[in-house]
């Protein structure tokens, strides 16, 4: 009867899924308390040197893992950076349309309140004209209706003086 002797690594295992990839070619070997652990009938046996390949394996694989995930976060951050530097250009970029648009705005309100203010100033202008000449036509009324008083009471006009929008009329009497 032979003893039977169970050896283990001295590599601890802490991706089983890369450990497992590594002795699937090896099935001698096992995992047992998270080391490769081989049973062996003699100290010297051949599968001993298996067992040392295997964790050599198991290394460069991690390492081939460990490299391969160091260079997705590095994509993943420089993409991560991209997509922040794409977010705050199109941050500015709405920014920068709301302004653009409020711009608008006032130059659409203020061209309304232009036309609307030249309609009003082009009303009061017609307004004061017809003002003016609602003045000028009751002066020139009121002017001859006071000529024709005085001229039926015996006046002419000898002058007529205007000051400040005021007509001042110098009569005389009419000599018979």
């Amino acid at each position: 009867m032979s003893i039977t002797r169970t050896i283990q690594g001295k590599i601890f295992i802490t991706d089983f899924q890369v450990a497992n990839e590594a002795i699937k070619n090896f099935p001698s070997i096992k995992i047992t308390n998270n080391l490769f652990s081989l049973v062996t009938i003699d100290e010297y046996s051949s599968n001993i040197e298996e067992l040392y390949k295997v964790e050599a394996t198991y290394r460069e694989m991690l390492l081939e893992k460990q490299h391969k995930q160091e260079e997705e976060r590095k994509r993943l951050e420089e993409e991560r950076k991209k997509l922040e530097e794409e977010k705050r250009i199109i941050e500015n970029q709405k920014e920068f349309l709301n302004q653009l648009i409020e711009l608008e705005e006032r130059l659409r309100q203020n061209k309304q309140n232009s036309i609307y203010n030249e309609s009003e100033i082009y009303q009061r202008e017609q307004e004061e004209k017809k003002v003016l000449q609602d003045k000028e036509k009751y002066r020139n009324e009121r002017e001859a209706q006071i000529i024709a008083n005085a001229q039926k009471k015996g006046f002419i006009v000898k002058k007529r003086i205007t000051e400040n929008n005021k007509v001042k009329l110098i009569l005389q009497r009419r000599d018979f």
